[in-house]
């Protein structure tokens, strides 16, 4: 943390923190719930994704839904289980900032975990680095699902695999 800011800025930057947590984490849902849509026929079916509490129930459905739709596309196949895989793995540290009792502790001017209430059991002490390499991490799933989406529709007008340079895929 950065010593030089008054504890207003330092409650504003976690604030943040934890709402760009919260807001890159239901990007990256609707970025599945359109998959879903794209390789569901079944308004039915699409109606009861939406209607699931889980996220990670829906990350199951897509995930069934997918090994239908992508198998023409073993390597796609490869990219959604690895990128649910991934996402999956980032879920502790994002429920974390969320399912968190945070507090402002004033005469420190930053914001804290409750001290009444038992923290997540996923929060590290240094939350701050914590989160923004989650927000990393949620970015590149956020990319890896919208060029998932992409290459899929490309293949199904029959264009070839990607060659994106500089990506993971």
């Amino acid at each position: 943390m950065n010593d030089d800011k008054t504890g207003g800025e330092l409650v504003a930057q976690h604030a943040e923190l934890i709402g760009r947590v919260t807001l890159m984490w239901s990007d990256i849902h609707a970025q599945a719930g359109q998959l879903f849509e794209d390789f569901c026929a079944s308004a039915e079916a699409r109606k009861r994704y939406w209607e699931t509490q889980s996220d990670h129930t829906q990350r199951q459905m897509l995930l069934c839904e997918g090994s239908f739709a992508l198998q023409e596309y073993p390597d796609l196949w490869e990219r959604l289980e690895k990128t649910l895989a991934d996402i999956d793995h980032s879920a502790g540290d994002r429920n974390a900032a969320v399912h968190t009792y945070w507090a402002i502790d004033l005469p420190a001017g930053k914001i804290l975990a409750h001290r009444r209430v038992p923290s997540h059991k996923r929060l590290r002490p240094d939350f701050e680095a914590q989160f923004n390499e989650l927000l990393n991490k949620l970015s590149d799933h956020w990319i890896s699902l919208f060029d998932l989406r992409i290459d899929y529709f490309d293949r199904k007008k029959g264009l070839p695999p990607s060659t994106k340079v500089g990506t993971s895929h």
